[in-house]
C-alpha cells in the first residue's frame, strides 16, 4: 500500500465516508463511534494488525468498516465470511494472525480454567482439580490433541516406537481449550528458545 492511500480520520475521503453511513445507515449519534471504529481500522491498515482487522470479515455488521477498508486499501472484500477472511489474513503479517489466535486461544482457556478448578479428578492416586490435572499430563508428555469420528478429543502421547496412549477428553471443551491453550504455550517457549 502506497502511502497516499493510507488516511487519517481527519481524510477527507473517510469523512466523507462517515456522513454517508451516518445518513444512511446510522444517525448523527453515532458519529463518535465511527470516528474510533475508523480510527482502529486506519491503524489496522497501517500495522497490517490482523487483531484489529477480523471483524471485517462479517458483512452484515461491519458494512461502514469494510468499506472503509476498501476505500483505503482498494481492496474489495467478498461477502461470504470465509473467502472474506482469507482476503483479510492475506492482507496481514503472519506474526499478527498467530498473535491474534492465540489471544483467542487463551481467552477460551481462560474460561474454562475457571471452570475445571470446581471439578474434581482421581489422578494418581490423589484427587486434583481438573486445570492441575490438565497440566500434570501435558508435562508427562501428552501434547497432541486428535479428534476422532464422532467428536470425541483425545489427548494423546506418543513414545519412541510410535505407540500412542490417549486420555479421552470425550467432547468435555473445558478441558480440550485449556488443553490446547497449555500445549500451545509450550510449543512457543520452544519454538523462542530454540530461536534464542
Amino acid at each position: 500500500m502506497e502511502e497516499s492511500n493510507q488516511g487519517s480520520i481527519a481524510d477527507p475521503r473517510i469523512v466523507e465516508l462517515i456522513e454517508k453511513y451516518k445518513k444512511s445507515h446510522y444517525g448523527e449519534r453515532w458519529q463518535p463511534q465511527a470516528e474510533k471504529v475508523a480510527a482502529t481500522i486506519v491503524q489496522g491498515i497501517e500495522s497490517r494488525d490482523y487483531g484489529q482487522l477480523h471483524n471485517l470479515k462479517y458483512f452484515d455488521v461491519a458494512k461502514f468498516s469494510r468499506a472503509l477498508f476498501t476505500l483505503l486499501t482498494g481492496i474489495k472484500l467478498p461477502k461470504a465470511q470465509g473467502k472474506s477472511d482469507v482476503v483479510i489474513r492475506e492482507f496481514c503479517t503472519v506474526e499478527s494472525i498467530e498473535r491474534c489466535e492465540f489471544e483467542q486461544i487463551k481467552g477460551n482457556a481462560d474460561e474454562a480454567s475457571e471452570r475445571l478448578r470446581q471439578q474434581q479428578v482421581s489422578y494418581n492416586g490423589g484427587i486434583i482439580n481438573g486445570q492441575q490435572w490438565v497440566d500434570a499430563v501435558v508435562n508427562e508428555g501428552f501434547q497432541h490433541l486428535e479428534e476422532e469420528k464422532g467428536h470425541q478429543v483425545k489427548l494423546c502421547k506418543r513414545d519412541q516406537n510410535g505407540i500412542t496412549t490417549a486420555f479421552y477428553l470425550l467432547k468435555d471443551w473445558d478441558f480440550i481449550a485449556y488443553a490446547t491453550y497449555v500445549i500451545k504455550v509450550m510449543e512457543k517457549d520452544e519454538k523462542e528458545s530454540n530461536q534464542g
